[in-house]
C-alpha cells in the first residue's frame, strides 16, 4: 500500500515539475544546414537557424537550404524576422529567426541586406552566394 501511495506521489510530483518548467519545445528540427548549423521549423513560412560559428553567411545559406529543399522559387525573399539571440535550449549558439512571408509574420520590409537585423532581407539567389565555401573553404 505505500509503495503505490508513494509512487503515485512521486508520479503527480513529476507531473507538477514538468508543468511548472514552461511549454515544451513546439519547433521541430528538420534538417542540418551548411557549416553544422540546425535548422528548426517553426511554422509553414518560419524557420530558427542555430549556429555556434556566429557567421552571417551561416544562418542565410542555411535559409537558403530550407527553402530549395521545399521547391521555393530562387526569386523567393528571406526575411530576418529576429536574432541573433542566445539559444534557450540545451544546444548551444544563436538563433536567427528567417520568415518566407513577411506580412504573416508581422515583419515590415527594411533593407535588401545582409546584415542580420529585423526586416532586411534577400532573395534566395541572392543568400545563396558564397554557401559552398562554408562546407567546402578550401573550393575543392
Amino acid at each position: 500500500m505505500s509503495q503505490t501511495l508513494f509512487s503515485r506521489i512521486g508520479a503527480g510530483l513529476l507531473v507538477s515539475a514538468t508543468l511548472a518548467a514552461g511549454p515544451v519545445l513546439a519547433e521541430t528540427e528538420v534538417m542540418r544546414g551548411p557549416g553544422s548549423t540546425d535548422i528548426f521549423e517553426v511554422n509553414a513560412h518560419t524557420i530558427d537557424v542555430l549556429s555556434n560559428l556566429g557567421q552571417e553567411r551561416g544562418w542565410w545559406c542555411s535559409a537558403v537550404k530550407y527553402a530549395r529543399h521545399h521547391h521555393m522559387d530562387w526569386s523567393t525573399r528571406v526575411y530576418v524576422e529576429s536574432g541573433p539571440s542566445p539559444s534557450t535550449s540545451t544546444a548551444s549558439g544563436e538563433i536567427v529567426r528567417f520568415t518566407y512571408d513577411a506580412a504573416a509574420s508581422g515583419v515590415t520590409p527594411a533593407a535588401e541586406s545582409e546584415a542580420i537585423a529585423r526586416g532586411n532581407w534577400l532573395t534566395i539567389t541572392e543568400a545563396n552566394r558564397g554557401c559552398t565555401r562554408i562546407d567546402n573553404p578550401r573550393n575543392d
